[in-house]
């Protein structure tokens, strides 16, 4: 008997935690994401990378290719003036891919 009411016990304690718990969740549905500022911002960065190498979702090129587009778009990337620190750590790592 004894058992069971601990079981009991235990069991309220659980439910209280649980709707306190969900009350506090239900505080936070349709509130903004604290990161939607930066996740757009890379995203539409992301974006810019892509189109500047020609690339698409579902283009999935072999090693070797990835090797060959990779010299390539270096090669054309050396005459591109870069805007922003992003702009030269993008163009820096696509030269040391050049083996």
């Amino acid at each position: 008997m004894q058992g069971l009411e601990e079981r009991a016990a235990k069991l309220d304690r659980e439910i209280a935690h649980t709707h306190k718990r969900a009350k506090e969740l239900e505080a936070q549905v349709g509130a903004p994401f604290e990161h939607d500022e930066r996740y757009h911002a890379l995203t539409q960065r992301q974006q810019e990378i892509a189109d500047r190498l020609e690339l698409t979702r579902n283009q999935a090129p072999s090693a070797s290719d990835s090797e060959i587009a990779g010299t390539q778009k270096a090669s054309e990337l050396d005459g591109v003036t870069t805007h922003s620190r992003d702009d030269e750590e993008t163009t820096r790592a696509i030269r040391q891919r050049r083996w």
